[in-house]
């Protein structure tokens, strides 16, 4: 008995990175504003080189030098602040993108929809065949969809 029944290797590879390349581009679309910026880097060096001047003079007799420091300081960080949240308002993520994955499960469901990807002997995957059998096919086939999700929640887990 074999392991495998049949399988269609270009569909599954075509699936495969296919699956690679939108994750790849949707982790880039969410993730590509979370880096600050070189003026932010910078405040943030210009701010620790404050702090650490303030922390020399903190005793009775540089009470103003120190106060102005503390002031400065506070001011850089207002700046770094606002760069930051207009940082992030600029990168916010599309409420469309919900949308896109699921919607790019059902064309490749509907493309695929009466040819199985592989065909494994009927209980082998026993604890997860219907899912990945689904929408319509016998136990023991693994659909495009099925496939679909199952890659989906691989790359999940890596690119985290």
């Amino acid at each position: 008995m074999r392991l495998v029944e049949e399988i269609d290797a270009e569909s599954l590879l075509v699936l495969t990175f296919m699956c690679i390349a939108l994750e790849l581009c949707v982790y880039y679309y969410q993730h590509r504003g979370e880096r600050p910026t070189l003026e932010e880097v910078n405040l943030q060096k210009e701010h620790a080189a404050l702090a650490l001047k303030a922390k020399k003079l903190n005793s009775v007799d540089m009470f103003v030098e120190h106060s102005k420091l503390t002031r400065q300081m506070n001011n850089l960080k207002k700046e770094e602040q606002t760069l930051a949240m207009k940082r992030m308002a600029q990168y916010t993520v599309s409420p469309m993108l919900k949308y896109f994955q699921p919607l790019c499960l059902l064309t490749i469901v509907i493309l695929f929809w009466n040819s199985p990807l592989i065909l494994f002997p009927s209980g082998y995957l026993m604890p997860i065949e219907r899912i990945l059998a689904m929408p319509f096919f016998p136990s023991g086939v693994i659909s495009a969809g099925g496939w679909w999700c199952l890659s989906r929640r691989v790359l999940g887990k890596v690119l985290v």
